[in-house]
């Protein structure tokens, strides 16, 4: 491998699509959208890609012990394609760049600046401290990342804040990542089918232990989407009528998800699979023409 393709390997531009959330609060908070805002839009887009591309970096670094012993051979710095050394410089670049590009276009460049460094500190400390092991913890802090993805965007406008919106994405977030941390569980307690007791009791423990996080992350984000939905703020911009029909997809989408992952409906990870699961993409279709239904009508 050259050192050019290990290079684009650690930024990992295929997890560049997380950082749409940034652009989130042109559908959930604007009034409108002018022709300049794309540009405003890409300027965001560019500089948490930057940011998130500096954590990959550093997150391989510290996890390059661990990833040289599971041979894990998409990780360069584990396989030797990068040095420790030049991924903890990209790093630091990416960082800078992106730090530098709050300061130069942001409305509110000290408040974006402030976002991307608590995003930047909390994974540092992710990896840094393998707090990954804590489950709790480990959870929040990833889990945290879409909502700060959002909350940038919203402050890098310099729109009206909207915490039941944060509240909503950061309760979908934890229930997705809890959906991915119970496939994993089960897929470990099957391959371990021991006949030591007490080994196995402790992977099913901990499978039953994420089945009923699940549930109650499940119950927690329908809560908040009908919280968000019922928002003054929401009504204002979405319109009271159509909008609250979209619950029906969402709730539809939460139950699906659940199924599709205790009843491990996939092959390996249970988020990477939504994608190409028919049933989320028409649900997700579904709630998109509501709230374009919404939006239209409130406008007129």
């Amino acid at each position: 491998m050259s050192k050019l393709n290990g290079f684009l390997m650690l930024i990992r531009p295929k997890q560049w699509i997380k950082n749409v959330f940034v652009i989130l609060p042109f559908l959930f908070i604007a009034n409108e959208v002018k022709a300049k805002d794309f540009v405003t839009g890409f300027q965001m887009l560019v500089t948490f890609t930057l940011a998130s591309s500096a954590v990959y970096c550093f997150n391989d670094v510290y996890d390059a012990a661990k990833d040289k012993l599971e041979n894990r051979r998409n990780r360069p710095i584990a396989i030797g394609a990068v040095r420790p050394r030049d991924a903890q410089l990209l790093s630091t670049l990416l960082m800078s760049c992106s730090i530098a590009l709050c300061l130069t276009f942001s409305s509110e460049p000290r408040h974006s600046s402030l976002i991307i460094i608590l995003y930047l500190g909390m994974n540092f400390l992710y990896s840094k401290y393998e707090l990954k092991k804590h489950s709790s913890i480990g959870l929040m802090i990833v889990a945290s990342g879409f909502p700060l993805r959002f909350l940038f965007g919203t402050v890098f406008l310099d729109l009206e804040i909207s915490y039941w919106a944060l509240i909503m994405l950061l309760y979908l977030s934890l229930f997705l990542l809890a959906g991915k941390r119970l496939s994993r569980s089960t897929q470990i307690a099957n391959q371990h089918m021991v006949n030591d007791s007490q080994n196995r009791n402790h992977h099913y423990s901990e499978v039953e232990f994420w089945r009923h996080i699940l549930i109650i992350l499940g119950a927690a984000s329908i809560s908040s989407y009908l919280a968000f939905l019922a928002d003054t703020k929401t009504q204002n911009h979405w319109g009271s009528s159509f909008s609250m029909f979209s619950v029906i997809p969402y709730s539809i989408f939460i139950l699906t998800y659940f199924e599709f992952v205790v009843k491990q409906k996939h092959d390996g990870d249970a988020t990477e699979n939504i994608a190409n699961n028919l049933s989320f993409l028409a649900l997700g279709a579904i709630w998109t023409l509501i709230m374009l239904a919404s939006r239209l009508n409130q406008i007129q």
